[in-house]
């Protein structure tokens, strides 16, 4: 099964120290090593950042760090392959745009 990792908060925040503990289950003390995405909403969008590689060994981690992104809304996801390719198509968190707005989702399982 995959992770989620997810906040919701009324003020802006960063996710700095969660981030780290999360990344650390992406192939470092975890089976989570195909692929990892986060996700940041910013008004009707969202920025997206994802790696088809662990999240313990990505160099974006240390990318949102320098960044200090904040947002109200994070969904984030760590991905072991139990079924594809492990792809950056076939990681998480996805994308689309229905009426001008993005949606974000990501799932523990299979759909």
């Amino acid at each position: 099964m995959c992770e989620l990792f997810a906040m919701s908060s009324l003020y802006p925040s960063t996710v700095k120290f969660s981030l780290d503990k999360f990344a650390r289950h992406g192939g470092l003390t975890g089976p989570h090593k195909d692929g990892w995405g986060i996700a940041f909403y910013d008004g009707r969008d969202a920025r997206l950042i994802k790696d088809e590689g662990s999240a313990s060994s990505s160099p974006y981690l240390s990318f949102i760090r320098d960044q200090n992104f904040t947002s109200q809304l994070i969904l984030s996801h760590i991905r072991r392959a139990t079924q594809g390719e492990i792809t950056y198509s076939n990681t998480q968190p996805f994308q689309r745009e229905l009426m001008g707005r993005i949606h974000t989702f990501a799932h523990n399982g299979d759909l």
